[in-house]
């Protein structure tokens, strides 16, 4: 997903099931406008990086649903 920083590509939506490193990067580039997973598999650095900047995050386009409603796009509950 990182390699789509340097792309011509603008309000990338992810409805999927795994929140990973690169969807993050894109998220602070202000590339990606939605990312919807059930849960994250982010490596340590970015773990620690997002517990670091939860605040920057409180606004920012991230849900958690539940496994059974994945993935589609209603019913969300928002992190923040």
């Amino acid at each position: 997903m990182s390699g789509l920083l340097d792309s011509k590509f603008e309000n990338i939506q992810a409805y999927t099931e795994v929140i990973q490193d690169g969807m993050v990067d894109l998220i602070d580039a202000g590339k990606m406008t939605v990312a919807s997973a059930t849960a994250f598999s982010l490596s340590p650095e970015y773990a620690e990086r997002m517990n670091n900047e939860a605040s920057n995050y409180r606004a920012s386009p991230l849900f958690c649903a539940p496994a059974d409603l994945q993935p589609s796009r209603k019913s969300y509950v928002a992190l923040a």
